[in-house]
């Protein structure tokens, strides 16, 4: 199959899962992240494109992630990619590092002497040993010898230091281009994709949502510094649990039986774990809370007591046309487009 009907099917898919929703729209794909309208002339044009769900770091690790493809502008594949898509593999490179012991990157070392006011500063390969809790420092070497990455001044003051065995504190920094106000970014768009993968327009059609493509869009932004936006964490958030799960991504709908609690859409994958708004009928939810748990008003109790969440898998995809529950309990989008 050729890139061009590869992308006429994504087209045609999502095409047909907006009409779902509003019947009367014909034609017309909506980018999920900036929400700008394309017609089918935008494929030739290249103004939309193939957008994968999860980095080539998960793709590779997961066959179920690698599957998972949705239609994209080619403006939002494009900077997601170089963005949080990026830092989110940079901080996966770093985590197996610090597993394996060789620490991803050249990294800036620093060490301070007693006697200096300035501390050494270089530019090296590291390899943490546990068992003893030493390092080996690894610099690039010229014909002469010198360390590419560091002054001369500085080496020779590393090597007056060992051949002493003076005794160092040492500062190992992160990667020069590890940006870590940008971790999240990239779960949180993969698992923003993710929910619009097996759900659809009806999931991200939610004003709900604003908040998590205005965080997205916002990592786009060179210019902004810090963080993208703060996350609220009860619906809206992002942790690593440093726990080792399956790289094949998880989605579920999230119901907490704590008073004051929202209900969230969650994604699970490796040991990283996102939450995000979810909008939902209570009057669809009830019977099927009767149906799949079993003694469930005489649960209700102790459940509501241990603050349980209770947890239900979504296995839907949208690209194939499937339909399920959540269809019925999203109902109908709060968002409204004007036809142009």
């Amino acid at each position: 199959m050729s890139k061009e009907e590869s992308l006429n099917n994504l087209f045609n898919a999502h095409v047909k899962d907006l009409k779902e929703v509003f019947t009367e729209w014909d034609e017309v794909f909506i980018c999920p992240i900036c929400m700008n309208g394309f017609l089918r002339d935008a494929i030739k044009e290249k103004t939309v494109t193939d957008g994968h769900v999860w980095p080539k770091s998960i793709r590779k690790l997961s066959e179920k992630a690698g599957n998972m493809h949705v239609l994209l502008c080619a403006n939002c594949n494009h900077t997601a990619g170089g963005r949080g898509d990026a830092q989110m593999q940079i901080q996966e490179k770093m985590r197996k590092g610090k597993k394996t012991g060789k620490l991803y990157g050249v990294r800036k070392v620093q060490l301070h002497r007693s006697q200096d006011a300035i501390p050494i500063n270089l530019n090296v390969d590291v390899t943490y040993h546990a068992e003893d809790k030493s390092i080996t420092i690894t610099g690039r070497l010229d014909r002469n010898e010198k360390w590419f990455d560091s002054s001369p001044e500085d080496q020779a003051r590393f090597k007056e230091t060992y051949e002493r065995k003076e005794n160092v504190e040492i500062v190992i920094h992160p990667p020069r281009n590890y940006k870590p106000e940008l971790d999240p970014a990239g779960w949180i768009t993969s698992a923003y994709l993710m929910g619009f993968y097996s759900l659809g327009y009806r999931f991200i059609l939610d004003s709900n949502l604003d908040p998590v493509r205005e965080y997205i869009l916002n990592s786009f932004d060179k210019t902004i510094k810090g963080p993208p936006a703060q996350l609220n964490l009860d619906d809206f958030g992002y942790w690593d649990q440093q726990l080792e799960r399956s790289a094949d991504p998880e989605l579920l709908f999230m119901l907490p039986l704590e008073m004051g609690k929202r209900v969230y859409l969650q994604v699970n994958c490796l040991s990283y774990v996102i939450r995000l708004p979810f909008r939902y009928r209570p009057s669809v939810l009830v019977p099927i809370l009767y149906r799949d748990i079993p003694d469930f008003v005489a649960r209700l109790p102790a459940m509501i007591e241990r603050k349980m969440n209770i947890p239900f898998p979504i296995t839907s995809n949208k690209l194939e046309g499937q339909r399920s529950w959540y269809d019925d309990l999203l109902g109908a989008p709060n968002i409204r487009f004007e036809r142009q």
